[in-house]
């Protein structure tokens, strides 16, 4: 017999899932700006009062159901990461297939990471990796780090991983490398939200990856060259 504890865990587990799939479902069909408290109940088949049960709130919920859209990024991420020769390589990959997964849907990833509620992020990407822990079993360690760090910040500081100890860097400087690259990734992201983008989704991928290029050049270390 499941203990009580077990049972209400996986209860909580069960309602957490109808709400953040009914709250997904209606991101697919009529985007994330048209989600109510009362379609994703509807959907869901709950009352309205039961999701404050669950979730802070409907933004609280609607996080958590954007977050669901990271699986397609980290499915991606383990394949990318394989062909890296170094540390560095593993970086510049990483960068590559987020900005690639990021930039086809730029006002979820700005939501997540950017967005007037990413303060609450803190907590809810590693609450729903907790809950949804399979989505990320077969991940490597470093990525899974990366994805339940505090913030953006921190998050991608695990992309370094021994980048200074093989001497690309000086451990003194990546804290800068980090903040430059994450502004560049931002003010790409942010024009990609734009009525009329001033460049494609593959241009933005061009463009990223050459300014990205450009802060390593700007940083690493002559002998690693």
């Amino acid at each position: 017999m499941q203990p009580a504890r077990g049972r209400k865990n996986a209860i909580k587990i069960n309602i957490m899932n109808k709400f953040i799939d009914a709250a997904f479902t209606i991101i697919e069909s009529e985007g994330v700006e048209n989600v109510t408290i009362r379609k994703v109940a509807v959907i869901a088949g709950y009352n309205s009062s039961t999701l404050y049960n669950y979730f802070a709130d409907l933004d609280h919920l609607i996080l958590f159901a954007c977050i669901r859209y990271l699986g397609d990024y980290t499915r991606a991420l383990k394949g990318y990461v394989r062909k890296a020769n170094n540390s560095l390589d593993k970086y510049l990959m990483i960068w590559e297939c987020f900005c690639r997964y990021s930039f086809e849907r730029p006002k979820i990833y700005h939501l997540i990471f950017f967005s007037e509620h990413s303060s609450s992020l803190n907590n809810i990407i590693s609450e729903y990796y907790n809950i949804f822990n399979e989505e990320l079993e077969d991940s490597p360690q470093q990525i899974k780090s990366m994805l339940t760090g505090n913030d953006i910040y921190s998050r991608t500081l695990f992309q370094f991983g021994n980048c200074v100890e093989e001497g690309y860097f000086r451990e003194e400087d990546i804290g800068d490398i980090n903040e430059v690259t994450i502004l560049i990734y931002q003010s790409i992201l942010t024009n990609l939200l734009k009525k009329n983008p001033p460049y494609s989704k593959e241009e933005a991928l061009e463009k990223a990856m050459k300014y990205f290029g450009k802060v390593i050049e700007a940083y690493q270390l002559p002998a690693a060259e």
